[in-house]
């Protein structure tokens, strides 16, 4: 990276307000908001520009805001999650973002969305959010903040550098391997056999509901919150620090499996490969002498299980699913040498999806570090 150097004598500090405009287009009724796509905040992930996932106006009441092509969706509640997209559709999204749009006499559009995931913008952001347990940022504050801001020709230049990263990104994305998992444990379990049970989830597995206070453990323990676990992936990656709950935790031994209760809908199911503690939106399945560990959290992350979790669901806005509806969802249950088999071929297959999401990781570090090393205001060329 000591190869990138930009005469950064053209550079000049600008008004937030100078760099984007806040677009306020109210729609008081998304059911009549006259277009099919609503972003919430959840929809948004970290690190990326791309928006993947969306959901319904029909899903979501109250005012929202409306976006065109080009526009910036950034997450103003909670920023220290850094969501934000680029919508290369038209839309309505949650009124918890801003909707922003470059002024391109300062900023050009496509450089926008790589500003606001620089270190720089991020920390200011986080700073003048304002509130305890959800904090906000407000327009009118982040439109007095001032940046330093590259030319308009090396605006071009990041571009360049930063977008050819980014489809290398999305290829890896783009990749159908999560539907290939899908369709090829959806035939292995379809097989079927005169010696498979008929049993539910409830009857292989039992529930932990034990709880305990976070002060009773020690510090090194390992938290898992429903941020911590990504959609569609079997391990866990990251977690957070015991110290930083209040509330009552599950804990969870290794090769339990870990269910998302809070909008099941995102899919977030994991199996444990090591001891720690989580928050009570998840669930904690631990498998029966019946039933091998790995084959129990097979049977959980199924695309049918999950729907049939959303089906049952109480709750609109934050819809919830109990440990009663998940132990009442009917499986069938192979012999344990055929549940091996099994596990034994998606195994493989999740360790190759599990490779290429570290892969995608590691390139999003690449790219934050690019960024910062290039917009470092101490680097004058």
């Amino acid at each position: 990276m000591s190869g990138l150097h930009f005469d950064k004598t053209a550079w000049k500090t600008y008004l937030f307000d100078d760099i984007a405009s806040s677009i306020s287009d109210r729609v008081d009724d998304p059911r009549f908001s006259g277009v099919d796509r609503y972003v919430g905040l959840e929809h948004l992930d970290p690190q990326s520009i791309k928006i993947r996932k969306w959901g319904a106006p029909d899903d979501v009441s109250a005012t929202k805001l409306r976006f065109y092509p080009g526009d910036v969706i950034y997450g103003r509640r909670r920023a220290y999650q850094r969501k934000l997209g680029v919508a290369d559709f038209e839309g309505i999204c949650s009124a918890h973002a801003l909707v922003l749009r470059a002024k391109e006499d300062v900023c050009l559009a496509k450089f926008l969305p790589y500003f606001l995931q620089t270190d720089l913008f991020h920390q200011k952001a986080v700073d003048i959010s304002v509130g305890s347990l959800s904090p906000t940022i407000n327009w009118k504050t982040l439109a007095r903040q001032t940046f330093f801001l590259p030319s308009l020709k090396d605006q071009e230049k990041i571009i360049e550098i930063i977008s050819s990263i980014d489809r290398t990104i999305e290829a890896y994305q783009d990749l159908p391997l999560e539907t290939q998992r899908e369709s090829m444990l959806h035939e292995l379990l379809s097989a079927g056999g005169d010696d498979w049970t008929e049993t539910t989830l409830g009857e292989v597995s039992s529930f932990i509901s034990r709880r305990v206070l976070p002060n009773d453990l020690a510090l090194e323990i390992q938290y898992v919150g429903l941020e911590h676990v990504e959609p569609m992936t079997t391990l866990i990656s990251t977690w957070g620090n015991v110290e930083s709950v209040s509330s009552s935790v599950t804990p969870f031994e290794p090769e339990d499996t870990l269910f998302g209760r809070l909008r099941p809908y995102l899919h977030k199911v994991a199996f444990a490969d090591f001891p720690g503690v989580c928050s009570p939106e998840i669930l904690v399945l631990r498998t029966s002498a019946i039933c091998e560990p790995r084959f129990l959290y097979l049977l959980c992350s199924l695309a049918s299980t999950v729907k049939k979790c959303v089906d049952m669901s109480a709750g609109t806005r934050m819809p919830r699913t109990s440990a009663a509806d998940l132990a009442s969802i009917e499986v069938y249950l192979p012999p344990l040498a055929e549940q091996k088999r099994i596990v034994e071929i998606l195994s493989f297959m999740d360790e190759v999806i599990r490779a290429t999401k570290q892969a995608i990781r590691d390139l999003k570090v690449l790219r934050g570090s690019l960024l910062t090393e290039i917009l470092s205001v101490n680097d004058n060329g």
